[in-house]
């Protein structure tokens, strides 16, 4: 098995929109990833090794706004991709809709529709692209899309897809629950264009008990990391001759453990993008501003009065930080299929914006 990886106005009040909050995995996995012996766990320091490096944030484009054509896919838990053409492709959780944004933020089309049939969906949770097409998931599986928007296949799947990413050739590796007799207690999951599923990380034998912490999921030629969203840990797999855990690192990031994680809102992993500098690590915090206790209203609160958007960029060889960005707004992590960071900001007339940026690495002067 070859595996080839690429790289991803008015005053008026808006009426916001009022969602049910995905469940928060608190909790993370307390045993060693599946088939990773003790041994091979190594515990990482999570400061920062280059104190004169800098993360520094492009803007590359603005949308959202009260009239804005496709404000109503504009929303903390927005997806965006974009695809092979520069398109940006934005939809929100459970939404059956996506719009189709030019490069310069004007609104060209929307694609797909409430339904069962062909190019339409049950409430969507994810989108991604790879060199051929453009994947959509929704409550019932995933749907293949060609570039022009047109439907090529359908898989049903057991379980929802949140995140996931592409390889060169064209497969989806995603990592969480999926309840099915083949994959049962195997965290990592490949589908491939033609719907077929194979699923890894398992020990052989074992039983599936609850629930497969959530995680994200980057890769490179023969190598795939992933992170599960409620705790530091970064796993490197090898792929070949077939996926397998080859070491794991437990992160110690202080600016994460000084939260506590068993209350919401707690730190979480968001999304994670590989480029030629590193692994890039996109995950919130609680506000520090915040005062401690209370109740917390996502629908009612601007965003980034709850979180803080935070950017690691890590050696994907010792798990070691390079360097680390801290904003004031949330994030909704990357843009899929590009290496654009999402940030999420409300006003306070509950106006909701994402701004996608570029990372900059840079040193200053020592």
């Amino acid at each position: 098995m070859i595996l080839r990886f690429r790289r991803n106005g008015p005053t008026a009040k808006r009426a916001r929109h009022t969602v049910a909050l995905e469940p928060l995995v608190i909790a993370s996995l307390v045993a060693a990833p599946p088939g990773l012996s003790g041994q091979t766990v190594s515990s990482v320091s999570g400061a920062v090794t280059c104190p004169n490096c800098v993360i520094s944030m492009d803007t590359v484009m603005t949308l959202g706004g009260l009239y804005d054509e496709g404000a109503e896919a504009i929303l903390w838990n927005s997806r965006v991709a974009v695809d092979s053409r520069g398109r940006i492709l934005v939809t929100r959780l459970l939404l059956s809709e996506i719009f189709v944004f030019a490069a310069t933020g004007r609104l060209l089309r929307t694609v797909g529709r409430e339904g069962q049939g062909p190019g339409e969906y049950q409430g969507i949770t994810h989108i991604n692209v790879g060199p051929r097409y453009i994947h959509v998931f929704d409550g019932t599986g995933r749907t293949i899309l060609d570039h022009d928007f047109g439907f090529v296949a359908s898989t049903r799947l057991s379980g929802r897809v949140h995140q996931s990413f592409v390889t060169e050739s064209g497969e989806v590796v995603w990592m969480d629950n999926l309840q099915s007799p083949a994959s049962a207690a195997h965290p990592l999951h490949l589908l491939s264009t033609s719907g077929d599923i194979r699923s890894y990380g398992g020990d052989d034998g074992s039983v599936h008990r609850g629930y497969v912490a959530s995680s994200v999921v980057t890769g490179a030629e023969d190598t795939l990391w992933s992170l599960d969203r409620a705790s530091t840990r970064i796993t490197r797999w090898n792929l070949q001759p077939e996926p397998r855990v080859a070491e794991a690192w437990n992160r110690t990031v202080e600016e994460w453990e000084r939260h506590d994680r068993g209350t919401w809102p707690a730190p979480r992993i968001i999304d994670v993008m590989r480029d030629e500098l590193g692994l890039w690590i996109a995950w919130n915090a609680p506000d520090p501003n915040r005062p401690p206790g209370g109740a917390v209203n996502i629908n009612t609160e601007p965003y980034q009065t709850i979180f803080d958007g935070w950017l690691d960029l890590v050696d994907p060889s010792t798990g070691k930080t390079i360097a680390r960005y801290h904003g004031d707004d949330g994030t909704i992590g990357f843009a899929a299929g590009s290496r654009l960071f999402i940030a999420f900001h409300e006003t306070e007339a509950g106006v909701p914006y994402i701004h996608l940026l570029n990372p900059r690495l840079s040193r200053t002067d020592p």
